[in-house]
């Protein structure tokens, strides 16, 4: 087994310290890098299992938000053919998700489907968003 270095908060990386943490954090610190308060790891294709270091940068947590919350946008725009702010997902995309959700899926697993955030879809299986004509919110 490979011996990792000190990080500078003085932890020394195990089998058992990898599992707790995230491997790209471990993959930053085998080359000396860590991000501190206030910093985040990102990858740069997007890609969470890509842990190769070249695909890692050190970025402020503003910074990662901001690149996060476009690539979300874009891959949702893309998948749902939403090209414009106005548009929305489709009743009977709202209806599927549904139907989905009563069968058993998960919200996790339908937003990853429909390339969504998880509470979106969430909203929608509780009724508070796409709402059928003439219904009412359950919640009052």
């Amino acid at each position: 087994m490979c011996k990792a270095p000190v990080t500078q908060s003085r932890r020394v990386w195990s089998l058992l310290t990898i599992r707790k943490w995230k491997l790209h954090a471990w993959v930053m610190a085998q080359y000396g890098l860590s991000a501190k308060r206030g910093e985040a790891i990102h990858h740069r294709d997007g890609e969470i299992t890509n842990n190769l270091r070249e695909n890692l940068v050190i970025l402020t947590n503003q910074e990662h938000g901001r690149i996060t919350r476009a690539e979300s946008a874009d891959v949702a725009r893309v998948r749902t053919g939403r090209v414009g702010a106005g548009r929305k997902l489709t009743m009977d995309v709202a209806r599927e998700i549904r139907a989905a959700y009563a069968a058993g899926r998960s919200t996790t697993s339908l937003a990853a489907e429909y390339e969504v955030t998880w509470n979106i879809v969430w909203n929608i299986v509780q009724h508070k968003t796409y709402k059928e004509h003439g219904q009412q919110d359950s919640q009052g």
